[in-house]
């Protein structure tokens, strides 16, 4: 005879969970009971990876930075960042990417004359990295 014990089986009356909750279980319904956890684990899995997935920015399209003057100071510039997103019937979607929800900016070479470095980096449920450049001018 089995038993099933909280998350514990066990064969005769060796108990690994408290007595209280220990309940028998007839032999013809414990492959039955298997097959159905196998089942909803493998359901949960599914669903939590493609919950977990992240989507990556790297063929993100960048709109372009217009050259900013130069004030001496660091210029911090938030680019839009969007994603085109193809459906299988072929239908296509453009996502706006939100800042500090979807993606941060890290800056190089942001405040004298010359190119600036944007890394736009994904965060949340994107990820992956994508750089610009823009021009500061005296």
């Amino acid at each position: 005879m089995l038993y099933i014990c909280g998350d514990f089986k066990t064969d005769n009356n060796n108990s690994v969970g408290n007595s209280r909750t220990k309940q028998q279980v007839p032999n013809g319904f414990i492959e039955e009971y298997n097959t159905l956890v196998k089942h909803y684990n493998t359901l949960v899995n599914e669903h939590y990876g493609r919950i977990r997935a992240r989507i990556d920015i790297s063929p993100a399209i960048i709109a372009p930075v217009a050259t900013q003057p130069c004030t001496g100071k660091p210029i911090f510039v938030i680019p839009e960042v969007s994603l085109r997103n193809v459906a299988t019937d072929g239908s296509e979607k453009v996502i706006e990417l939100i800042f500090s929800s979807d993606f941060t900016v890290g800056y190089k070479n942001n405040i004298n004359p010359g190119t600036a470095t944007l890394t736009i980096q994904g965060i949340g449920k994107y990820k992956g990295e994508i750089v610009t450049t823009f021009n500061i001018i005296a």
